[in-house]
C-alpha cells in the first residue's frame, strides 16, 4: 500500500474508533431505558427519562462535532 493509502486508512480507523465511543454509550443508555420500562416495576419516572435523553443528546452532539471536525481537518490537511 502506498503512503497516501496508508495515511487514509489510519485516519479512517481513528475516525471509526472515535465515532464508536459515543455510539456505544447511546446504545447502553437505550438498553438501560428499555430494561427499566420492561421491568414492570411501575411507571418510569419523568426525571429518569429526561436525564437519559439529555445524555443521548450530548452524545449525539459529540458525534456531530466529531464529524464536523473530521470534515474540516480532512479538507484542510488530510489526516495529520
Amino acid at each position: 500500500m502506498n503512503c497516501v493509502g496508508s495515511v487514509a486508512e489510519s485516519c479512517h480507523h481513528k475516525f471509526v474508533h472515535d465515532l464508536r465511543q459515543p455510539v456505544n454509550v447511546i446504545s447502553l443508555i437505550v438498553l438501560n431505558i428499555i430494561s427499566r420500562i420492561t421491568a414492570n416495576e411501575g411507571p418510569v419516572e419523568t426525571e429518569y427519562l429526561l436525564a437519559k435523553l439529555e445524555k443521548i443528546d450530548r452524545k449525539l452532539n459529540e458525534i456531530e462535532n466529531l464529524a464536523a471536525s473530521f470534515e474540516q481537518n480532512f479538507s484542510e490537511n488530510p489526516c495529520d
